[in-house]
């Protein structure tokens, strides 16, 4: 299997510290990221200035493509999750464990990373992407740290759209309501390795 390059694993950390909180402070920490990771490569500067240009945004004014589709709830966290298009590792928001943790929103990275586009992610749950060569330990992970609240990191085999199966590193991240209930989750997603080289 070929390696693919995950961001550091402290990115991963940050957002998993980052993704849900309010506003003005996922704000402050997406800033303090991309300032703590200044040397970049030419390439990547373009996409810094975007996230930077996105988080100057209005949560409340923003739309883009299925906006609409998404519930006034969970629109401040797809805010999150769209500033966040064109980071290096995939973001997803579903919807609460109850509902079947249904897709709200799937970053541009995401996407790229699983070959689907947002009329397929929409509404479906990320399990989708398992294949019956997904090990059920790693499966059971995810069930108790959903039925537990918990935050998880876990390596898994999924199968792209064009059905390549690639290892997955996945983490989990519940978003509490104003009552405690875990209503939303994050998925952070990047790829480790690939069978035949990276798509």
């Amino acid at each position: 299997m070929t390696l693919a390059s995950e961001p550091r694993p402290d990115s991963r950390a940050a957002l998993r510290e980052t993704l849900g909180r309010e506003t003005d402070t996922f704000r402050t920490r997406v800033r303090d990221l991309l300032d703590s990771h200044s040397h970049v490569p030419a390439e990547k500067t373009r996409t810094r200035r975007e996230i930077r240009r996105r988080l100057d945004t209005d949560p409340e004014a923003v739309t883009f493509d299925g906006w609409e589709e998404i519930d006034r709830h969970s629109r401040p966290l797809a805010w999150q999750a769209w500033v966040l298009d064109h980071a290096p590792l995939g973001i997803t928001l579903t919807g609460a464990a109850y509902h079947d943790n249904q897709i709200r929103y799937a970053n541009l990275a995401f996407q790229e990373l699983t070959g689907y586009g947002p009329a397929t992610l929409s509404g479906a749950n990320p399990r989708f992407l398992q294949t019956e060569e997904t090990d059920e330990e790693r499966r059971a992970d995810f069930v108790e740290a959903l039925r537990t609240w918990e935050p998880v990191t876990v390596e898994i085999h999924n199968e792209r759209a064009d059905g390549r199966p690639f290892s997955n590193r996945v983490s989990l991240v519940p978003v509490a309501g104003a009552d405690g209930t875990v209503e939303h989750w994050f998925g952070i997603q990047a790829a480790v390795a690939w069978p035949a080289g990276r798509p």
